[in-house]
């Protein structure tokens, strides 16, 4: 089900912060740090998320990191080809066998880098996005993992791929983490409003995106502080 009539007012005005930051961040790098292109063409992976791209009832592509990506094409004077794909990991494989350029999926790696050499982080970290316990408003807020033993714990696709979660799953042995292969984003958040899950590991940027329209759910506590970056190919 797609909310994107209702996201496309917030969708608007994110955008031109993200934009601010990025661009300065490229405005400091040299020609040889600035990412790679394929014949003047930037391929880019994304997946189907409001705070990253989505199509409306008319085909018309939206969402936050697209926004941003439109910016960087232009500031960088290249074509831009846009390839979406169902999950995280398949965007992944794609950069690890570059067939992409870069991944702008709201997605931070960690100094060492993600299965191999082939996948890094750009250094444009540009907003600040926390990954987020949130509950459903039937369900206890919680302040802590103790409060949350046996109990199970709905985990966003983005988040099951990051080296931070298997930490997460080595501290917290108590607590039942649940992992989904919805593709859809918003799904996760809805699965708390329609009472499915009480509690979910979201990102802070979902969380905003979708609370005027799942009212009902409510954050517990942050879990991890991070911000947004660009994955990119190693294909120098």
């Amino acid at each position: 089900m797609s909310w994107t009539r209702f996201v496309l007012p917030l969708l608007l005005l994110l955008p031109t912060l993200g934009a601010v930051y990025l661009l300065a961040y490229l405005e400091q790098l040299t020609p040889a740090q600035t990412l790679a292109a394929s014949e003047g063409i930037y391929r880019v992976g994304v997946i189907d998320s409001p705070s990253i791209y989505q199509l409306d009832d008319n085909d018309r592509a939206h969402g936050f990191e697209y926004d941003l990506i439109k910016r960087f094409a232009r500031h960088q004077n290249k074509a831009l080809r846009v390839m979406s794909y169902p999950s995280p990991q398949a965007v992944i494989q794609a950069l690890k066998h570059k067939e992409l350029d870069f991944a702008p999926i709201g997605y931070q790696l960690p100094p060492s880098p993600l299965d191999g050499s082939d996948v890094l982080s750009t250094q444009a970290k540009y907003h600040k996005n926390d990954w987020l316990l949130v509950h459903r408003a039937e369900a206890n807020a919680v302040k802590s993992w103790a409060e949350l033993a046996n109990k199970k714990v709905l985990v966003m696709p983005r988040i099951e791929l990051h080296p931070a979660y298997q930490q997460l799953l080595q501290n917290h042995r108590q607590v039942l983490f649940h992992t989904t292969s919805e593709s859809d984003e918003e799904a996760i958040i809805a699965a708390l409003s329609l009472g499915e899950f009480d509690y979910a590991l979201v990102d802070e940027n979902l969380f905003q995106l979708t609370q005027h329209i799942f009212y009902d759910i409510g954050k517990s506590f942050t879990v991890l502080t991070q911000q947004r970056a660009w994955l990119t190919s190693n294909r120098q």
